[in-house]
């Protein structure tokens, strides 16, 4: 999903890419997130564990094989208490660090597009629709999408808080400095968004 997310990722048109990086965080920041990777994993092991289990089988004698052949095959499955003392042990480890890498990366990689988007002015791209005049088709962008960037940038803001409220100015003073540098840049974009919200309904009302 974090793959699909970066290549369809465009700071000229960013409102569809924060929705996707919002829902991903969301994913990731869940408690339970590493539950169905625990599965997988024992899965992995079970499966990597099988063909050695059928090349010990093989080197039996002809007698003892079939015999072996005759009786049901063993179940290859981790027994419940194999599993919990996989996941107190190395296993429980390695998906919180897989998940903090992730967390590490995507934070990484969100804050250097939100950056390109609010430097392009966190624009949205209007699409025209057949069977309405230019100045119909102006307006709807006018009225429908910058109430949406408005919404964004709100929750684009929210995050950056909360990243901020966990980092330590002395450990992450770069980053600290990137955080507070994005804020600015959207107090200055939601600025410009507003009064453009405004333009649009004062040149409504002159219409009128």
């Amino acid at each position: 999903m974090f793959a699909e997310l970066c290549a369809s990722a465009s700071p000229e048109n960013p409102h569809l890419t924060l929705t996707k990086f919002f829902t991903l965080q969301q994913l990731i920041d869940q408690p339970n997130v590493t539950a169905p990777l625990k599965d997988k994993s024992l899965q992995s092991f079970t499966h990597f564990s099988s063909p050695e289990t059928q090349k010990t089988s093989k080197k039996t004698s002809p007698s003892k094989a079939k015999a072996t052949s005759k009786s049901p095959k063993p179940s290859m499955e981790l027994s419940a208490t194999e599993k919990q003392e996989w996941a107190k042990g190395d296993g429980k480890k390695e998906i919180k660090e897989l998940q903090q890498t992730l967390l590490n990366e995507t934070r990484a990689w969100f804050l250097r597009f939100l950056e390109g988007a609010l430097d392009a002015g966190f624009h949205v791209a209007a699409q025209e629709k057949k069977g309405k005049d230019f100045a119909t088709q102006r307006m709807e962008p006018e009225n429908n999408h910058i109430a949406v960037a408005l919404s964004q940038l709100k929750h684009a803001n929210e995050w950056l808080d909360i990243l901020r409220s966990k980092l330590s100015s002395e450990d992450n003073n770069e980053l600290v400095e990137t955080v507070d540098r994005l804020k600015q840049k959207i107090y200055a974009c939601l600025l410009a968004h507003v009064d453009s919200a405004a333009s649009a309904l004062e040149n409504r009302s002159n219409r009128g």
